[in-house]
C-alpha cells in the first residue's frame, strides 16, 4: 500500500465528516516593487513570476517605479504622507513630458493564469479619482473592483485594496479614470493561482489528543491541510497592519469572529505557521484573550516570531517568549472589538512537528476568553475543525504526504519523473523536488529510483 492510499483510509476512518484535502493547491505570490530605482520603466522583470507589464493600448509605453515622497512619479506630500503598503517603491504609470495629471491604464498579462488577486492603492485625496480594477479571461472581462475618492477610507495617504476573483485570469487593467492631484500608486500585489503539480508539495497531516495530556495523536488524525505555497515571507503572508491597523490583513484568510484560526505557508523562509484570533473587519463584538504555546520537535535550528500582533499584551504579564533559534515559543493576547491579534512563525523545516495548545502562560486564569471555536485552514480552501479546550494539544507534521517519485504527477513512477530531476538537479525551486525541501538534489533522485515502477492510486 503506497503513502498517499495508506494516509487516505487513515483519515478517512478518523475524521469523519471533515473533508477531504481538495485536488489544487493554492500557490500565492506576491510582489512588492522593492528594490528598483525610482523612474525603473517594468516589462519583464517578474517574468519569472509570470507577470508582464505594459501600458494598456499603448506599447511605445510602459509603466515604472516610484518611491514614496517623489513627487515627480509618485507622492506630492513627500514625508507627510503614510508608509505604503510594502517598503517604499510601488508600480506607478509613466510622466510624459511633464504631465503629471494625464493618468494612463497600466496592463498586467499573467501566466499561468489567477484565481484571485489583490493590489493596494494609494492615495485616493481628489474629488475626480476613481481607480477600476478589471479582470479578464481570454479577452472577456470577468470582475470589476473600483475605489472613488468619497468611499469608506479615502483620503490623503489612504491605503485600500483592489480584488478580484475568477476562473483563470490572465490580464488586468488599472483603469485610473481621472485625477485631480499627483500620487496615486499601487503596491503590494498579490496573486493567487492553482498549483496541481507535485512542485507544490503535499498535505500536512493534522492529529488532536483526546484529552488534555493524553497524548494519543496517532489514534486522533483529524485531517489533512495545505500549506499555501508562496514567494512571499511569513511577514508579507499575515500584512500586519496595512489597511486594517494592529491586525491581521493577509488575502488568504477571511477570518470569522469568535474563532481562532490556524494556517500553514511554504515559502523561502521555510514553512511558516500563523495563529490568528478574531477578526478586524466588520468588528468583532466583544473582543478577547488568548494564551497559546507552539512546541517544536525534530528541528535543530528552531523557528522565529516574523509577526508580533500585537506587540503589547493589553491585560498585563507577558506578551512573547520565545528567541530566534528556540523551539518553545508563548504568545498572550488580549484585544477589542476593533481588531484581531496573532503570531506568525518561519523557519519550520520539513521533517519537524509542531504541537500547539491554548494553555495558561500568565497565570491569569484568562488562557480563553470571547472565543468559541479552533478551526486550521487548508490551502486547498477545506477547514478542519479542532476542539477548543485549555490544554489539550494539537500535532502536526509537517513531512509532506503525497506519492513518493511522482514529480510531474501523472500517477506513475517513471522515467518522465527520472528525466525531470535530472533536467532540474542543483536548482531551487523546481519541479523534480520529490522531497519537499526546495532543492532538487541527490534525496530527490533516490526517491524517484526507490519509487520506480510503481504507481499512485
Amino acid at each position: 500500500m503506497n503513502t498517499r492510499m495508506m494516509i487516505g483510509m487513515l483519515a478517512a476512518a478518523c475524521v469523519g465528516a471533515v473533508a477531504p484535502v481538495a485536488s489544487a493547491q493554492v500557490q500565492q505570490l506576491v510582489v512588492d516593487f522593492e528594490g528598483l530605482p525610482e523612474g525603473t520603466e517594468l516589462s519583464t522583470q517578474y517574468a519569472k513570476l509570470g507577470l508582464t507589464f505594459s501600458i494598456n493600448g499603448d506599447p511605445s509605453l510602459l509603466p515604472i517605479i516610484g518611491t514614496r515622497g517623489a513627487p515627480r512619479v509618485g507622492f506630492s506630500g513627500g514625508g507627510t504622507d503614510a508608509p505604503l503598503a510594502s517598503g517604499d517603491g510601488f508600480l506607478a504609470d509613466p510622466v510624459i513630458d511633464g504631465d503629471e495629471f494625464d493618468p494612463r491604464d497600466i496592463a498586467i498579462d499573467i501566466d499561468p493564469p489567477a484565481t484571485s488577486l489583490r493590489i493596494f492603492v494609494h492615495d485616493i485625496d481628489g474629488p475626480d479619482e476613481t481607480v477600476v480594477l478589471r479582470a479578464f479571461e481570454n479577452g472577456v472581462e470577468v470582475a470589476t473592483d473600483t475605489i472613488a475618492f468619497g468611499d469608506p477610507g479615502t483620503g490623503n495617504a489612504s491605503i485600500l485594496p483592489l480584488e478580484v476573483s475568477g476562473t483563470a485570469i490572465d490580464r488586468i487593467i488599472l483603469d485610473v479614470v481621472d485625477t485631480g492631484s499627483v500620487g496615486i500608486g499601487f503596491d503590494f500585489l498579490t496573486i493567487n493561482r492553482n498549483c496541481v503539480t507535485s512542485a507544490c508539495g503535499g498535505a500536512f497531516e493534522v492529529a488532536q489528543e483526546s484529552s488534555p495530556g493524553a497524548g494519543d495523536f496517532d489514534d486522533n488524525v483529524v485531517g489533512l491541510i495545505l500549506p499555501f505555497e508562496t514567494n512571499a515571507t511569513a511577514a508579507e503572508f499575515y500584512a500586519y497592519n496595512v489597511p486594517e491597523g494592529d491586525s491581521w490583513n493577509g488575502p488568504n484568510l477571511v477570518p470569522e469572529a469568535d474563532r481562532s484560526h490556524l494556517l500553514l505557508s511554504r515559502g523561502p523562509e521555510g514553512v511558516g505557521v500563523f495563529i490568528v484570533h478574531d477578526r478586524a473587519v466588520p468588528d468583532d463584538p466583544d473582543g478577547g484573550e488568548a494564551e497559546v504555546i507552539f512546541e517544536l520537535i525534530g528541528d535543530p535550528d528552531g523557528a522565529m516570531r516574523a509577526v508580533e500582533d500585537d506587540p503589547e499584551n493589553q491585560e498585563g504579564g507577558i506578551a512573547y517568549v520565545g528567541e530566534p533559534g528556540d523551539s518553545v515559543f508563548m504568545s498572550s493576547h488580549g484585544w477589542l472589538q476593533c481588531c484581531s491579534d496573532g503570531v506568525a512563525y518561519t523557519g519550520v523545516d520539513i521533517g519537524a512537528t509542531g504541537y500547539f495548545s491554548f494553555s495558561d502562560v500568565n497565570n491569569t486564569n484568562d488562557t480563553i476568553v470571547g472565543l468559541t471555536e479552533w478551526v486550521a485552514y487548508s490551502a486547498g480552501g477545506e477547514q478542519v475543525p479542532l476542539v477548543l479546550e485549555q490544554d489539550r494539544r494539537v500535532r502536526i507534521v509537517f513531512v509532506p504526504i503525497g506519492c513518493p517519485g511522482d514529480v510531474n504527477d501523472d500517477g506513475l513512477i517513471d522515467l518522465a519523473d527520472l528525466n525531470i530531476v535530472l533536467g532540474n538537479f542543483g536548482v531551487p525551486g523546481k519541479i523534480g523536488d520529490a522531497t519537499g525541501d526546495g532543492l532538487v538534489n541527490l534525496a530527490d533522485l533516490n526517491t524517484v529510483l526507490a519509487n520506480f515502477g510503481g504507481a499512485c492510486e
